[in-house]
């Protein structure tokens, strides 16, 4: 699961949320996604390119990049191995930002997630840098709201069922099942709906792209399956 630090930067506190480990940018851009809260990237050895709102952005080593909170955005392939890492973090609206952190930090963090050791004083440096607060004083909690919007996020592109949503929380499928109703105040099946129509909603404004090949890219198996699950998220409109 996410580790999610609650952090105090005295009179404020912010969340922090991260998923230890390194990532390998694919051959393929990952599904276009948003986020409710900000999602910074850093690239680590190589270069990044990410895509936010249809604008591009490349990031070379030691490059971060804060992607605002509800901004459709997907990482591209690269023509070099690129690895790089991100988390989420609750920032209170901060915009778009770049800075460039020191190649011996970049080097130090890598190390340490390569080993699996406890990094949130970095991420507290890091949105220190870019956001202009100074946080102290990170306390560990459990937050399965975030866990479900992140869960669908990243993999409502994906033939997912509630049983996988399970396996991640590490619960029953009964049990995740009144947590996402609990949590969302609708069924999994209505939210991973809901998800891929709001993706191809801005899709249909933003692109070129054709109903089909929409359908495709937010997981539907044809184009009759898609067309009933937008009429119905629409209210029959």
């Amino acid at each position: 699961m996410t580790h999610i630090y609650t952090v105090d930067e005295g009179a404020k506190k912010y969340k922090i949320f991260c998923e230890q480990g390194i990532r390998t940018c694919l051959p393929v851009p990952s599904p276009l996604h948003k986020h409710e809260h900000e999602e910074i990237h850093i690239a680590i050895h190589g270069k990044m390119t990410v895509t936010i709102d249809n604008e591009v952005y490349e990031l070379k080593e030691g490059d971060s990049l804060i992607v605002p909170r509800g901004s459709y955005h997907a990482t591209l392939p690269c023509d070099e191995c690129i690895h790089r890492f991100s988390f989420q973090a609750d920032l209170e609206g901060c915009g778009l930002k770049r800075r460039h952190f020191p190649t011996d930090f970049i080097s130090e963090l890598y190390e340490r997630l390569l080993v699996g050791d406890e990094c949130i004083n970095y991420y507290s440096f890091i949105c220190s840098e870019l956001a202009g607060a100074h946080f102290f004083k990170a306390k560990l909690e459990s937050n399965y709201r975030f866990e479900i919007g992140n869960f669908f996020d990243k993999r409502h592109h994906e033939n997912i069922g509630i049983e996988d949503l399970a396996q991640k929380l590490h619960l029953s499928k009964m049990q995740t099942q009144r947590l996402v109703k609990l949590h969302t105040g609708k069924t999994f099946g209505e939210n991973l709906r809901s998800y891929r129509i709001k993706v191809a909603d801005y899709l249909l404004a933003n692109t070129d792209m054709t109903n089909e090949e929409i359908a495709a890219y937010v997981g539907y198996r044809s184009y009759s399956g898609y067309w009933k699950a937008r009429i119905k998220e629409k209210g029959g409109k």
